[in-house]
């Protein structure tokens, strides 16, 4: 695709949602490569940024800046970026979102890809965490940077398709490297009920190399489980879920399969989950809010050594 026709589309339809005083500049550059991905994840992924540059504004007048550029990017620029591994050199496709507004503290900026973290009196904050995890699903990277008082700018790379029919020119690279990882043959059934933390969980894995079942309770998890319970590595379950629990959906699974490692999410505390499934020995208890870098060290314990301390 072609990202520039995509976000030209999008700022048309979505001029009514930003803020009536900002200034909205479009600098797309007329020789963009083409890229490989997801349309309708992309479009999520622009219009996050675009939504939190205009709520930056705070209702003042202020400029927006969408830009994209074909970018010849080195080691050292590429550095930059966050990205499950070690990005190639080569040809990438560069978006950027940047605002004149109220911008971020170093304390808020560390934070904000942490599922759950929010500056806002509302929502739990999921959306640049899924952002981080799509972009990262595409082979990319994403880059922050922001002065309080100065404005915010975000910066998304994704690799070039130089070629109609060919494979990215930075693809290869990055696809080999996830394979070699333990995670490229890790099947991992995740159950959680919040569609926003579900997605996160999902696509954090999967940027990280995992393949991800997922399931929307207890119910539908035991019987995505029944169909492929030799392939599933471990299973991520939730405490509370409609239909059939977190508590519930572990009994049915190691009635069918009592090896299964299974990691317990809770927002009630490890300790009340500890007493909780204390019979049913869970793998790891995962204590909401947690960070990407907690939930992918539980997974990547687990896999490899099957149980973790129950604290978590």
């Amino acid at each position: 695709m072609n990202l520039n026709n995509l976000l030209g589309d999008m700022t048309q339809l979505l001029r009514s949602s930003l803020s009536k005083k900002a200034v909205v500049e479009l600098r797309f550059d007329p020789e963009l490569p083409m890229i490989e991905g997801d349309s309708s994840q992309l479009w999520q992924v622009a219009m996050n940024l675009l939504l939190n540059a205009s709520e930056a504004l705070d209702g003042q007048p202020g400029t927006i800046t969408l830009s994209t550029m074909r970018m010849e990017a080195t080691s050292a620029e590429l550095a930059d970026f966050l990205s499950v591994q070690p990005l190639p050199t080569g040809t990438y496709v560069l978006l950027e979102v940047e605002d004149s507004g109220r911008g971020m503290t170093p304390d808020v900026l560390a934070r904000i890809f942490d599922p759950f973290f929010s500056t806002k009196a509302k929502g739990r904050g999921l959306g640049l965490s899924a952002v981080m995890g799509i972009v990262q699903a595409h082979g990319g990277g994403i880059a922050v940077r922001s002065t309080p008082g100065a404005g915010t700018t975000f910066r998304i790379v994704i690799p070039a398709c130089l070629a109609v029919g060919a494979a990215p020119a930075a693809v290869p690279a990055t696809v080999a490297a996830n394979a070699a990882q333990p995670a490229a043959q890790k099947v991992v059934l995740v159950a959680e009920d919040e569609n926003d933390i579900r997605k996160v969980v999902v696509l954090t894995l999967r940027s990280a190399g995992y393949e991800v079942i997922a399931a929307e309770n207890g119910r539908v998890a035991v019987e995505q489980f029944s169909k492929r319970a030799n392939d599933i590595s471990m299973a991520l379950l939730d405490v509370e879920m409609p239909e059939m629990n977190g508590e519930e959906a572990f009994r049915a699974i190691h009635a069918i399969r009592p090896d299964l490692p299974i990691v317990v999410m809770t927002g009630y505390g490890d300790v009340s989950a500890h007493a909780r499934f204390k019979d049913l020995q869970p793998a790891h208890i995962l204590a909401k809010p947690f960070t990407r870098s907690h939930l992918l060290a539980a997974v990547s314990g687990v896999c490899q050594r099957g149980k973790l301390p129950a604290a978590g």
